[in-house]
């Protein structure tokens, strides 16, 4: 199994602070863990964990996340129990997000059902033996693809404190793609997409 880093570290690193509900919050944080050869095809891992900031984060029935142009899919998955894989050409993308999705390159999306998680946790891993995994017949990976999530992160101050609403984030992760996408083809997107969430996170706190 081979491992690979993103190369977009930084600009995710900067994207996602500008474009969190919460800089308190926790997030579902899905690393891709490497690569299996599954007969003529190629198997995809990816880890996928709960993490917590200082806003509690909770994953609900229906809260998900979503694997972009994941080329050459050939409709072999798994994933753990309690997790559906839907895969379509457009989204899912939680609103008011802009993340770079071909229209005609399909998407994978994991979404949850099941009892309410209220703690740091391991949603998937190969460590476990179960993780999340779809297969392609293409073997080249592309590190600059991404993925969006949508969890729940409590409100610890001002109107509806105590109350958990919709968390909202897109960061980096490794696709297969038959000709690697370079990063400097979505860094202005990625700009767009934090100024936009920016902006939105400034409304909702002069409200």
């Amino acid at each position: 199994m081979r491992l690979f880093k993103g190369l977009f570290a930084v600009a995710v690193a900067m994207a996602l602070s500008l474009g969190a509900v919460s800089a308190k919050a926790g997030t579902i944080i899905v690393t891709f863990q490497g690569t299996a050869p599954s007969g003529p095809n190629t198997q995809f891992f990816y880890d996928a964990v709960l993490a917590q900031g200082v806003a509690p984060t909770q994953v609900q029935t229906g809260d998900f996340f979503t694997i972009y142009d994941f080329q050459g899919y050939t409709g072999s998955h798994a994933e753990p129990a309690g997790w559906t894989l839907t895969a379509q050409n457009v989204g899912v993308t939680p609103t008011g997000l802009l993340v770079p999705d071909a229209p005609t390159i399909v998407n994978l999306t994991w979404t949850y059902s099941g009892p309410t998680i209220n703690s740091v946790a391991i949603l998937g891993s190969v460590g476990t033996a179960n993780p999340f995994t779809a297969t392609s017949s293409i073997s080249t990976i592309n590190p600059n693809g991404f993925y969006s999530m949508m969890d729940q992160a409590e409100i610890i101050s001002g109107p509806g404190t105590g109350t958990f609403q919709d968390e909202k984030q897109f960061a980096n992760t490794s696709v297969p793609a038959a000709v690697p996408v370079p990063a400097s083809a979505w860094s202005g997107l990625l700009l767009l997409a934090g100024l936009a969430a920016w902006r939105r996170n400034a409304k909702v706190k002069q409200a």
